[in-house]
């Protein structure tokens, strides 16, 4: 056993000398190769930046000529950028040029507006015409279609004496903005949101938009009230007569559907240039019994017609002849009719939504069951369906200045 212990520590020993002497001769080796490469160590500049100063001086994993590598490139490189500096601060500072760039044009205002004849009766007859010239200046100012408008511009647009969109003070545009709350507009955060056509028809008590929208001259809405009001009365006229069919509508009826009366009603009819034509009934040939019949049913307006030229019967023949009513033809041209086949069906559900259930009427704005017709064969089609009406056609011609009817 002690034999033992003492050959394995010789052979140790023998075996740790070993090592000991091959590591010296290697580091022997390192240091002669970077002696060989890097003659003289490069000094650090007192030029050279504070950063690479301060650095360690084992920087590079222990490896003395990674160290020196990269401080002689830093060092190299400061005369060079040095260089470039110069030459940056040598060049002249770009000039700005800048020109006179003027503003974009604000978008022009449309010629024309769409308005529905049966929103501006319900305006005229709930005193609203006001309140329905802001919701359609509203509309017209709103280029992007957004449905909402900055409330501070749109009041300076419509109060400032100086804007030539004014219309009204600005204590009466206070009063017209609390009015029309929850039924043309809602106001909520510096804007003005305009409602729909159809919310606006329903919360004025319109069932159904009938009749041909018309084309409203834009510049007319900043007139006077007055006139504005004369307009959305022809609207009525001119969307029946747009295709030249505009049949007998009495005073009383339109008293009924616009709320005017037959004096206000001819004084805007004056005003806009509203044409008036006379219809007459030619009936049978003058029998005493006939006379006194239809003089009881028809009044003053019945008269006798001499028949001098023979265009109805025998020449020199005389007829039992009444007054209709007027036939009238606005001065307003018919536009498309846009949406709305779109704003009734939306009206229609929501009424059968139960939405209008609040003991309001809602009223349609023109007559069912119109008793004029231009043809024969229509006016006897619905004098069968309504034997209890009487049925009129025209015959297209004029008589003295008067249209002739016939009646069935």
């Amino acid at each position: 056993m002690g034999t033992t212990k003492s050959t394995v520590s010789t052979a140790l020993q023998a075996a740790q000398a070993r090592l000991l002497r091959l590591q010296a001769e290697s580091a022997a080796r390192r240091q002669q190769q970077t002696t060989q490469s890097d003659p003289l160590p490069v000094e650090p500049s007192a030029s050279a930046p504070a950063p690479l100063q301060a650095l360690p001086p084992h920087l590079g994993w222990e490896s003395d000529r990674v160290t020196h590598w990269l401080r002689a490139r830093e060092v190299s490189s400061e005369p060079a950028q040095a260089e470039r500096q110069q030459q940056v601060l040598a060049q002249p500072e770009p000039q700005v040029v800048t020109t006179d760039i003027p503003p974009a044009a604000p978008p022009t205002l449309a010629s024309h507006i769409r308005l529905y004849p049966s929103l501006a009766l319900a305006w005229l007859r709930q005193n609203q015409e006001s309140l329905g010239r802001i919701w359609l200046l509203g509309r017209l100012f709103d280029h992007h279609g957004r449905g909402w408008l900055p409330l501070k511009q749109f009041k300076q647009k419509l109060t400032d004496k100086k804007s030539a969109y004014r219309i009204c003070g600005g204590r009466r545009w206070r009063q017209l903005l609390r009015q029309g709350e929850g039924i043309f507009w809602v106001r909520n955060n510096g804007r003005l949101w305009l409602r729909a056509p159809s919310k606006v028809a329903l919360a004025c008590h319109v069932e159904k938009l009938t009749g041909q929208p018309i084309a409203l001259p834009t510049e007319i809405l900043w007139q006077k009230l007055q006139l504005v009001r004369a307009h959305f009365y022809a609207s009525f006229h001119s969307s029946r007569g747009a295709k030249g069919t505009a049949g007998p509508i009495a005073r009383e009826t339109l008293t009924e559907l616009t709320g005017l009366s037959a004096q206000s009603q001819r004084a805007y009819e004056q005003l806009v240039g509203i044409k008036r034509e006379e219809n007459i009934v030619i009936g049978p040939p003058v029998n005493e019994e006939r006379v006194e019949e239809l003089g009881w049913e028809h009044g003053r307006a019945m008269f006798i017609w001499q028949d001098h030229e023979g265009k109805w019967g025998p020449a020199g023949q005389a007829y039992i002849a009444w007054q209709l009513p007027n036939s009238y033809n606005g001065p307003h041209q018919g536009t498309n009719r846009g949406r709305q086949k779109h704003i009734n069906r939306t009206l229609t559900d929501l009424f059968m939504q139960g939405i209008t259930g609040n003991g309001e009427m809602l009223v349609n704005t023109l007559p069912e069951g119109s008793r004029y017709h231009y043809q024969a064969k229509t006016a006897v089609r619905h004098q069968q369906q309504a034997p209890e009406q009487q049925h009129y056609w025209c015959s297209r011609r004029q008589q003295r200045r008067r249209t002739v009817w016939h009646a069935l």
